[in-house]
């Protein structure tokens, strides 16, 4: 866990080191919390992004939330440490996952592209034995027409 109470300097803990969860408070020197979560998501779109505030705006939470701009956010005080830590935890398990389906997602892709050139290797060996099968039967078909005329003379 790592603490910093200027936004400019969680920002350079996050280019320096990769993080899961990053929790900001709304009120901070410079910027709010809402600012610092923009400019995470921008450079760091899978690190999970939970906000705190003691004055809730229903209007920016709700705005930060349906653009995804946060994944939580807690009202100070919380009830007890339980809330907080039970917070944390479901956005490591978020971002675990998203991990994981990234990770899935990079497999598939290069399944793909392996089922793609199997797919145009079978063709290509398709079309090789068609050609071969035509030559073999305009062989056969020759063979067949020399013996005759061989026959006729």
């Amino acid at each position: 866990m790592t603490t910093k109470n200027d936004p400019e300097e969680a920002l350079a803990a996050l280019e320096e080191q990769e993080f899961d969860v990053v929790i900001s408070d709304f009120k901070m020197p410079g910027i709010n919390g809402l600012q610092l979560m923009e400019q995470v998501r921008s450079r760091y779109p899978d690190t999970i992004r939970i906000l705190l505030s003691g004055q809730v705006d229903l209007t920016e939470v709700t705005r930060a939330f349906n653009t995804g701009l946060i994944a939580q956010f807690l009202v100070k005080p919380w009830r007890d440490d339980e809330e907080l830590i039970s917070a944390v935890q479901l956005a490591a398990r978020s971002r675990k996952a998203l991990v994981q389906s990234r990770a899935l997602l990079v497999q598939y892709q290069d399944l793909r592209e392996q089922m793609d050139s199997l797919g145009h290797a079978v063709t290509a060996t398709c079309l090789a034995l068609r050609h071969d099968s035509a030559v073999a039967q305009d062989g056969e078909f020759l063979r067949r027409s020399i013996l005759r005329r061989d026959g006729d003379e």
